[in-house]
This record gives structure tokens, sequence and C-alpha cells, in this order.
């Protein structure tokens, strides 16, 4: 068997005295950046909430060497392109994922911080009559060439505008950034956030699930939804498809697969009603007609009170990499993948899949649960064996063999002492912000520096769009190799900016 060895030459920095958190190096995170030249993000809520330091991130990749300033066409991007994955188990295409973090990892510093690292993607179809190679045409127009809610950098740096209630195709734009689709976003900002969870003593601005004890003012970033960052596993459905879960100790590890090996999942739950619920707000608009949908999400997050208010307790299949036709004949395992039969989570539409048919889909392999590499607290660099923290990523082998437009994710929690894991909204009055003693002299006042938004925390880190091939645009004599794309590192002294020039080359070994 052939193997094909592809590796990134990255610039790589040591990160001195800033205050980063998590950053992926490979593929390039982009910490919310799109282009321009500037140390800081300019737009630090374009994408996702990332609590990052703003001086982070790499540049989308750029077919040509003048500077296109801030704004950059997507046709002149640059993309990583990843073979996919054989659809048999001896046929593997493999990423080594690369990332630094601050506050340590791992089980030799569980001690210290409870951490956990979670990997997903996110991929959508992008079919190859259009552009085989995922490449799109010179001086290509978005407008026309990309579908509103295709997965996309943008060429531009505002976020994406939205209205609640309002017809999706009249404030999206296809020059603007997109991952999580418009109607995702509409979904859950509909939806009750949940109120058991531990918010100390924030003052949290609404009921839905965009007010989170870390984002008690509702703040939107992008069209990522604050309560699902915020929280691993969450209980409703969502794009995201797992990769890993990184622990630090073997009880969470233990929790984590007992949850990975359950029979339920990749399924999840939403109340879905019709359009007129009483004690809700009507569906909104289809971009079609203009007409209201006729299903769409309530706010209710049991079954219990989604029934006693009238809708519908829908279970939905996610985690999922393709739906077959349908046609029993045609449906089976392939390699690694496999057959589930459910109703297809569709984030994109109003009605969330709700209007769709029960069928089959193709499900990749459950994420592993291992520890994570252990790494010194205050320290944003290598690991302490030396190394880079990494995680082998088996890239998913998509079985219609048409090419994908994907995003990958890293996310970084931590829970430190102030604050058991355990903690739920009985325990809210136990921790106050900023809290008031008295000195051992009984007399004088003291004052504890203690934010509870923060007592608790998620990081985040993504790629920009990465575009995942079909093997049969290889050459024939190596569509059954095994191909491994790996991040070479070069270092830089400065303190913070992360510099982005990066090239991929490859090397074939018989």
């Amino acid at each position: 068997m052939k193997t094909i060895f592809v590796w990134g030459c990255l610039l790589a920095v040591l990160i001195g005295p800033c205050m980063s958190d998590i950053y992926m190096h490979f593929p390039p995170g982009s910490n919310n950046r799109l282009n321009g030249n500037l140390d800081n993000v300019k737009n630090a809520a374009r994408i996702f909430d990332s609590q990052n330091n703003g001086k982070a991130g790499y540049n989308v990749g750029d077919k040509l060497d003048t500077n296109p300033a801030d704004n950059i066409p997507e046709y002149r991007q640059l993309p990583m392109q990843f073979y996919m994955g054989g659809c048999s188990a001896d046929v593997k295409t493999e990423v080594e994922i690369m990332w630094t973090n601050q506050h340590g990892t791992g089980p030799k510093t569980d001690d210290r911080v409870e951490s956990q690292i979670i990997l997903q993607y996110m991929c959508q179809e992008f079919p190859d009559y259009k552009f085989p190679n995922g490449e799109l045409p010179d001086k290509a127009n978005v407008f026309t060439v990309f579908a509103i809610n295709t997965i996309r950098n943008g060429q531009t740096l505002p976020t994406q505008a939205f209205t609640n209630g309002g017809r999706e195709n009249t404030f999206i734009r296809n020059d603007r950034v997109l991952h999580e689709p418009s109607n995702y976003y509409q979904s859950y900002i509909r939806r009750d956030r949940n109120k058991g969870l531990f918010t100390a003593d924030q003052k949290l601005g609404g009921d839905q699930a965009i007010f989170t004890r870390q984002n008690a003012g509702g703040q939107r970033r992008g069209l990522e939804v604050p309560e699902e960052r915020d929280y691993y596993p969450y209980w409703g459905p969502t794009p995201w498809n797992d990769i890993a879960v990184l622990v630090s100790n073997k009880k969470t590890e233990e929790k984590i697969k007992k949850y990975v090996d359950s029979s339920e999942f990749g399924f999840k739950y939403l109340c879905i009603m019709p359009t007129k619920l009483t004690g809700n707000v009507d569906c909104p608009p289809r971009n079609k007609d203009n007409v209201r949908e006729e299903k769409c999400v309530a706010k209710y997050i049991t079954e219990k009170s989604c029934k006693e208010g009238g809708g519908e307790w829908t279970k939905f299949i996610t985690n999922y990499l393709e739906k077959t036709k349908g046609i029993l004949s045609t449906c089976h395992t392939v390699g690694e993948t496999k057959l589930k039969r459910g109703l297809p989570y569709e984030p994109h539409k109003i009605s969330q899949g709700a209007d769709g048919n029960v069928q089959f889909v193709l499900s990749p392999k459950k994420p592993e649960v291992l520890f994570a590499p252990s790494t010194t607290v205050n320290h944003n660099g290598v690991n302490m064996e030396g190394k880079f923290s990494t995680y082998k990523w088996k890239v998913p082998c998509f079985p219609s063999n048409t090419t994908q437009r994907c995003v990958l994710r890293i996310r970084y929690n931590i829970t430190t002492e102030d604050v058991k894991r355990e903690f739920d909204a009985s325990k809210n009055k136990e921790v106050l912000n900023n809290p008031k003693t008295k000195a051992v002299d009984g007399k004088t006042d003291l004052q504890l520096a203690l934010n509870t938004a923060q007592v608790g925390r998620t990081f985040q880190d993504r790629s920009h769009v990465i575009i995942v091939k079909p093997r049969n645009l290889l050459p024939e004599k190596f569509q059954h190799s095994n191909i491994y794309y790996i991040g070479e590192w070069e270092r830089e002294e400065t303190s913070c900016r992360l510099i982005p020039p990066w090239n991929i080359a490859s090397l074939l070994n018989d």
C-alpha cells in the first residue's frame, strides 16, 4: 500500500506575556481573523466567541502575494485542502491537529484545574459538478456561486446581520462569513435556556438560550448559540460532529465514555410546534414565498413542558455524514461508517428538519475519549513532554464522493476549585462577584477580585474553511493510499503576534 505524506509549513512563535488561552495552529485557527496586517483582531464577534487574546490567529490563505488589506475576495482565498478518508478501515487520511492552551490540561495538572479539550467539525456538500476540487474560478461572484447557507469565510469583516423572526434572505449576505446557519440561531433564540444551570450572581438578560453565565447580556457573535458554546455535551441538536473529547481525570473519562457509548448518542430532541401556538412566537416566514413556515421550534426544553404546551417532542438524528436515498436495498454500512435510522437534523431549515421523513443516514465513528496531553498551568506553549499538543484526526469518508466545505472547531473547558463541576442553580448564592471579608484584625476591609462569569470558562478557536476532496480526484494508483497531513513548525521570537505564512507540500512514499 502506498502512503502519501503531506505537511504544512507554519511560522510559529514563542508566546510570552500575553494572556492567551487556546489557539489552533494546524490547521491554522482564525481566532475570528479574515485578513489584514494589524496586530489585533478587528472584529472579535465576527464568527464565534473565543475568549482569546486579540493578537492571535492566522489570516486566511491567499493565492497572491500583494496585500488586499482587510477584505479579500473568496475566489482569491486559498483554503487548505484535504482528501477524504478511504471508505474501508485500512485506508485512512490523517490530519495532525495542533494547538496550545494556557491554563493547563491533562492528568498531571488535574490537581489545579479540571479541563476538557473538545474537537468537532462541521461539513457541507459543495457539489462536484460545479467545483470538483473546491476552488472557486477567478472572479467568481459569491452571490451566484454560493447558496445562502453555504459555509464560507466571507470576504469582508462585518458580522452577519440577524433579524429575530425575520425572513432569512432579507438579512444574510453571501459576502460575509457563515458557519452556523441563521435558522439554527433563530431556533435557539426561540428556545428557553436551561434554568437548572449554575449562574452564580450573574444577572442574565433573558430566558432564552442566548443568555448564559458567561454571556449574561446575550451578545451575539456570528450565529453561534452561547449556551451550546458553553456546555458539552449539549442537550439540543447542533450542526457539529464530534471528533474527540480529551479529559484530565478518570471520573470525567468514565462519564464521557458512558455518554458516547450510549445507544442514544447522536440523537437529540426539540419541541416542534405548528406556526401558531399559544404562549409562543409565530414561526418565521420562508424565503421562497414570505409565508410563515408550518413548523418551527417552540420554547420548551423538556418532554413534559412540550406536551403540556401543545408541542410535539421530536427526536432527531445528529452527528451524521450523509443521508442515504432512503431505499432499504441501497442502505448499507460503508467501511467504518455506521447505518442509523431516524429523522435527520437539518439546521439550515426553519423546521430544523421536522418536516422531513425518517430515513437511513451514515454516521461516522463515535468520538474518541482520551486523556489530554498534560500542559503546564499559565504556559501557552509546548506540553510537559516538550511537544505541541496534538490529536490525529481521521478525516471521514463521505460515500457519495461529493466535495465538502468544512470547519474545524476546538473548545477548551476549564473548571477551578472556586466552583465545583457539580454546581447547579441551587448553589447560585454560594459564590459571589468580588466577595468582601475582613482581615485577621477584624477591622480592615478586604475584597477578592473574583468574576463569577469566569469561574468555570470555555475558550475556543476555529479553522478557516477547509475543502475535503474525494479520492477519485487522485491518480488512480494513489486512491487507496494512506494520507498523512502533518504540521511543521519554525520559531520566531515575538511576544504575542502569530505570524500567518504557511504552505503545503507533499511527499509520496512507495
